[in-house]
């Protein structure tokens, strides 16, 4: 994973030999290559990206995933799309919306800047990429322990 895509608070998987989890990222260095992770347990991991890039990977967007980030979904139509499942939650005043587009994937819905008719669909394929896309709004927090290996499905090492 390119170390310019990482920013602090973003929720990425740690894999190593006998090491499976999600981590929060506390720490980027992008001069030295190296970033710093806590896990469930709050154990601070330091990280050099040169020699263990491998190791850090970012979580897929799923359905599981949305529904442990609170979402709740339900099929309607939105900005004159055909009728979709839309994931939705608040945060603060704003509704963040997102679908699955059948050419795009995982997708943020959002507004035109002037809020004219019609929406555009901002890929999101990764947590991290919806935590950064957002980021500027507001802080998006996640909670780890609700983030449990085997409710997943994620292949282990």
């Amino acid at each position: 994973m390119n170390i310019s895509h990482i920013r602090i608070g973003n929720c990425l998987r740690l894999r190593g030999e006998n090491l499976d989890e999600f981590v929060i990222v506390s720490d980027v260095n992008p001069n030295e290559n190296k970033i710093s992770v806590h896990n469930s347990k709050d154990e601070i991991i330091p990280i050099d990206m040169n020699i263990s890039n491998n190791c850090i990977l970012p979580i897929p967007i799923s359905d599981i995933i949305l529904h442990k980030l609170g979402y709740v979904n339900e099929e309607k139509s939105i900005y004159g799309l055909s009728p979709t499942t839309i994931y939705s939650q608040y945060f603060k005043d704003y509704l963040i919306e997102i679908i699955m587009d059948k050419e795009k994937g995982w997708c943020l819905v959002t507004s035109s800047p002037k809020g004219y008719f019609g929406c555009k669909l901002k890929p999101i394929p990764y947590l991290s990429d919806l935590q950064n896309t957002l980021s500027p709004l507001f802080t998006y927090k996640i909670n780890l322990k609700s983030f449990e290996e085997k409710t997943l499905n994620y292949p282990s090492i």
